[in-house]
């Protein structure tokens, strides 16, 4: 608008007043210098503006706003994480008005000599899209203007991700190392968030269970069955990535699954849920080499046999044997007959108990059929091919205090009735102690109540369970000899060898 203003002049003597117009400050003007529009932005983008007062006058600019709109409506984003480059001192206000210029999202308080100002913004964590930006400045005296607006497109790229080892078609077998790197956009700010793989069986075999990965780094994985990574896929398994340069690896053990190709895909997202997924690799699963040993077993009595008491046979390998089923024969009339058939061979030894009515020799093996078939389609387990251990000879006698009685004759001739009734009375609470070395840890603690009038203890054994169920922890040592007789009841304590 423009207003006038009449100065009278006087010329010359002349009375006549001389009308004369001037024209008033107009508002400043604001103008976007960088981006052009329809440019492609990603990551960091850098708006650039200068804003003029009006020449004529000697006001100044005294804020600058910018306002950013998004024209595909696109999810929430927050103009008001763009940044004037030369200040952090902006509004409060969430929208400020321009006058009629418009409204901003955001003002600050220029700071440039020379009109000049620019914003930073990181576009990263905004949705691609186009957005149209204006530019406005306001002078001292309120006066207000809006630039031209420009359009450009935010085009942040999704991570990369790919598969560094095993090489796809290689063959593997027991645990298999799966590496990756995930990447996000250079451009930008973001960084990876979750790490995810998936793998497919491509033969027909089911039975398996992905959930066994486990990501070498941490074993809190997502509790979710499957989890969408946008249009990049669905994997089995998540996990948060706590790997500064995005290198991360999975163990996987395959032994117990199927023999067949496996696809393997790993997937990665970034903190703004932009997704990626690798390019396939193949493994193949074959079945390995069977190991097959030819068992050599020795056995040996543990302790003497008397007629109707246990006696021990302890068996032993050189070589490691997974369970193995065996019987327990004894040589009749020429022909070998078994005393049980529910037993047992496993690791590198085992104790039998028998138990004999009556005196006499005896011919004692141990035989097994083996073990020649697998028990899990996918695991490999060693076979054992059949064996039959040395034969054994074992002389049962009976029982016999003859020793205690004696010694108690010795001492008086001219024993009476009544000290020959208490002597018998006392021979008929002794026992006889067995021999415990070489028993197994396992078979005592089973049998540690059929030896009647001993109470056993074992001390300081630090056997683990392992040891014991396998028949590898052995009693080495006994505090009462072997055959000696005690007045029951008697206490023996027994070492193991772990």
């Amino acid at each position: 608008m423009r207003r006038s203003i009449v100065t009278f002049l006087f010329l010359l003597g002349s009375l006549q007043p001389l009308a004369q117009s001037f024209a008033a400050e107009s508002g400043p003007t604001v103008s976007i210098l960088s981006p052009a529009s329809g440019l492609v932005q990603k990551g960091k983008v850098t708006i650039s503006g200068i804003a003029t007062p009006d020449p004529s006058g000697t006001s100044k600019i005294n804020e600058i706003g910018i306002k950013v709109v998004g024209l595909q409506n696109a999810g929430s984003f927050d103009t008001r994480e763009i940044v004037y480059d030369a200040t952090g001192e902006r509004s409060n206000q969430t929208s400020w008005k321009f006058g009629s210029a418009g409204v901003a999202n955001a003002v600050w308080n220029i700071e440039s000599s020379d009109g000049k100002f620019s914003f930073s913004w990181d576009s990263t964590p905004w949705p691609n899209q186009t957005y149209e930006v204006t530019l406005f400045a306001k002078d001292f005296n309120e006066r207000a203007s809006a630039s031209k607006p420009v359009q450009f497109k935010v085009q942040t790229l999704s991570p990369t991700v790919s598969i560094l080892s095993p090489a796809s078609g290689s063959v593997q077998k027991g645990k298999v190392t799966i590496s990756g790197i995930a990447t996000p956009d250079p451009s930008g700010t973001s960084k990876i968030n979750y790490i995810g793989i998936k793998v497919v069986g491509k033969g027909t075999a089911e039975g398996y269970d992905t959930w066994q990965i486990v990501y070498d780094r941490t074993g809190e994985g997502s509790l979710q069955s499957g989890w969408k990574f946008g249009k990049a896929g669905v994997a089995d398994g998540v996990w948060s990535l706590e790997s500064s340069d995005g290198k991360f690896s999975f163990s996987w053990d395959i032994s117990e699954w199927p023999n067949q190709t496996y696809e393997i895909v790993l997937f990665a997202s970034d903190f703004n849920e932009r997704a990626a997924a690798s390019k396939p690799i193949t493994i193949i699963k074959k079945p390995g080499t069977i190991p097959i040993i030819d068992l050599k077993v020795s056995c040996e009595l543990s302790n003497p046999s008397y007629v109707g008491s246990q006696t021990f046979v302890y068996c032993k390998s050189k070589q490691e044997v997974p369970k193995v089923p065996v019987e327990l024969q004894y040589l009749t009339s020429g022909a070998w007959k078994t005393f049980s058939k529910n037993n047992f061979y496993s690791g590198t030894g085992a104790t039998y108990p028998l138990t004999f009515k009556a005196e006499g020799t005896t011919q004692f093996r141990v035989i097994s059929s083996g073990l020649m078939k697998q028990e899990s389609p996918y695991r490999i387990n060693p076979q054992v091919k059949p064996f039959v251990s040395n034969v054994l000879l074992i002389e049962t006698k009976k029982l016999s205090n003859s020793t205690s009685s004696s010694s108690s004759a010795g001492k008086n001739s001219s024993t009476s009735k009544s000290s020959n009734r208490n002597t018998s009375s006392n021979s008929s609470k002794t026992v006889v102690v067995p021999n415990f070395v070489g028993m197994s840890v396992e078979l005592l603690q089973k049998n540690r109540f059929k030896f009647p009038g001993i109470t056993i203890f074992i001390a300081g054994s630090s056997c683990k369970i392992s040891d014991v169920l396998s028949g590898t922890a052995i009693i080495v040592s006994q505090s009462v000899e072997p055959l000696a007789v005690r007045r029951s009841p008697a206490f023996v304590t027994v070492r193991t060898n772990c």
